[in-house]
């Protein structure tokens, strides 16, 4: 509750705010990124429906929707509103490329790797302790920001991404960064289960170069996190040690914010910024599969109120930041007002400092 009230706090102190109003990812497709700015808006019309009903993914209740193309079948990226949503469907995704049969199955062979789970600080060597701690899922609640996934299906070749650890943002291995699993260690503890001791994976975009390792390779290492379990003779501190990776191929909407993805699958119909955030991530309308069709109701659905108003509030910061930093700047006065439509060009007199209520929800707060 305390991080809670002070981010909020934190969060109500920024005083400068920039808008970027000009969508420079799609511009390969412009009919396409008109439409989905048009979603931000809540603006759309009934050819935007018909622009994303378009792309509706082929499956045996649309068997007219389009096929996956061949090359974003590994690569096409799942979006999601929850975290138990992304970590099922990822699971399911690893399962299906390389335990297909039987995704529960924790032999030596399948590379499905158990959290090392220690109870009041010492090894769980009770079988049955230990499956029923597994089996609980803790990560996969809503706890699951603090913690880490009991089950982690893993093999070379994966591409994953870095979670809860920011390791280094010279080497730009943070939280968010992806990679692909190169190689990895592990071992069978006392119960059996196979447990990782360390993930060598590839950052895409780091530029770290350690002794002995190509280029970007870095290696990843458990991290711990402790909660409490209830059983009959009482309430027991679970300490568990996982490796803080996760699957690309799923992610919440939230997390996708900010990012450009080659192709995406997503259900629009719950419309809000979630689908807006989606809708944005590809290139164009080629990346973008959707899971079932939308209606105009589905695309222009409104926000939440508090969501409003705190767009509005963002809206009066960011002309008062014009204001000051760019208007009494004549270095950067001329370019503004030839860039600025003038609508939302400010003047001089500081009479402009009313909250515009037609425009509540746009200015890229959902990149």
């Amino acid at each position: 509750m305390l991080k809670a009230k002070l981010g909020r706090l934190s969060w109500q102190s920024v005083n400068a705010v920039v808008e970027l109003s000009e969508q420079k990812r799609m511009v390969s497709d412009p009919s396409y990124a008109e439409a989905v700015l048009r979603l931000r808006t809540r603006k759309c019309t009934e050819e935007d429906v018909k622009l994303f009903n378009s792309r509706v993914l082929q499956s045996p209740n649309q068997l007219l929707g389009v096929k996956l193309d061949a090359t974003h079948i590994e690569n096409a990226t799942m979006i999601v509103t929850t975290n138990v949503e992304r970590e099922f469907l990822s699971n399911q995704k690893a399962y299906s490329l390389v335990q297909p049969n039987d995704p529960s199955n924790f032999s030596r062979s399948c590379p499905i790797f158990a959290a090392v789970d220690k109870m009041d600080g010492h090894v769980i060597e009770n079988l049955t302790h230990r499956k029923k701690i597994l089996e609980m899922e803790i990560g996969s609640s809503s706890q699951e920001d603090k913690c880490l996934p009991a089950k982690l299906p893993l093999f070379i070749g994966m591409k994953v991404i870095l979670r809860k650890n920011n390791l280094s943002t010279d080497l730009k291995i943070t939280n968010g960064s992806e990679g692909e699993v190169v190689d990895i260690l592990s071992h069978i503890d006392v119960c059996g289960f196979k447990c990782l001791d360390l993930v060598l994976v590839k950052f895409f975009d780091s530029p770290a170069k350690l002794s002995f390792l190509d280029k970007g390779v870095f290696p990843i290492k458990p991290l711990s996190t402790r909660f409490s379990i209830t059983f009959e003779h009482g309430t027991k501190m679970i300490t568990r040690y996982q490796v803080p990776l996760q699957s690309a191929s799923c992610t919440t909407g939230h997390f996708a914010q900010g990012k450009t993805l080659k192709a995406v699958i997503v259900n629009l119909t719950r419309g809000s910024h979630c689908a807006y955030v989606a809708a944005s991530r590809p290139n164009s309308r080629n990346g973008l599969y959707i899971t079932k069709p939308v209606t105009l109701d589905d695309l222009n659905k409104p926000l939440k109120q508090e969501l409003v108003t705190e767009c509005l509030r963002l809206d009066k910061i960011a002309r008062d930041t014009i204001r000051e930093y760019i208007i009494k700047n004549p270095i950067y006065h001329s370019t503004v007002n030839r860039n600025m439509t003038p609508e939302k060009r400010p003047n001089d007199s500081h009479n402009n400092s009313h909250a515009d209520s037609s425009r509540p929800n746009k200015r890229g707060r959902f990149t």
